[in-house]
C-alpha cells in the first residue's frame, strides 16, 4: 500500500500546475514522515536514487561513457535521480524535477523547497 501511495503522489508532483502541486507537497511530507521500516524506501522512491549518466560509444566497440565524460556544456548534469516506482520516463523523481526546473521556473523549485521544509 505505501509503495501504491508513493506512485500517487509521484504522478501527481509531475504535474504542471503548481498551485496543485503545492498542496501534494504538503501532504507528502507527511507520508515521508512516518516512522516504520518501510522509511528509507520512501525516501528513495519519491526523491530517486543518484546515478551516473551513462551512453554507449557505437562506433568504439561498445565502450561506455560515463558522468563527466558525457558533460558538453558546464551546466549539464553528469548524474540522474531514478525513482524504481517508474517504468516510464514522462514521470520522475521529485529531485530530478527540481534540478530540471532550475533557472527556468525558479518559483516551483522555491516553493517545492518550503512546501517540504
Amino acid at each position: 500500500m505505501t509503495r501504491k501511495i508513493a506512485k500517487v503522489f509521484l504522478k501527481s508532483v509531475n504535474q504542471p500546475n503548481i498551485d496543485r502541486v503545492s498542496l501534494y507537497l504538503k501532504s507528502l511530507k507527511k507520508f515521508l514522515l512516518i516512522d516504520d521500516s518501510l522509511k528509507t524506501q520512501r525516501l528513495e522512491w519519491i526523491f530517486g536514487v543518484s546515478q551516473l549518466i551513462s551512453k554507449s560509444k557505437f562506433r568504439q566497440n561498445n565502450k561506455y561513457e560515463y558522468g563527466v565524460e558525457l558533460v558538453e556544456r558546464i551546466n549539464d548534469e553528469a548524474y540522474v535521480y531514478v525513482s524504481t516506482l517508474m517504468s516510464t520516463s514522462t514521470e520522475e523523481s521529485l529531485m530530478t524535477l527540481l534540478l530540471k526546473q532550475r533557472g527556468r521556473m525558479d518559483t516551483f523549485c522555491v516553493k517545492a523547497l518550503k512546501d517540504l521544509i
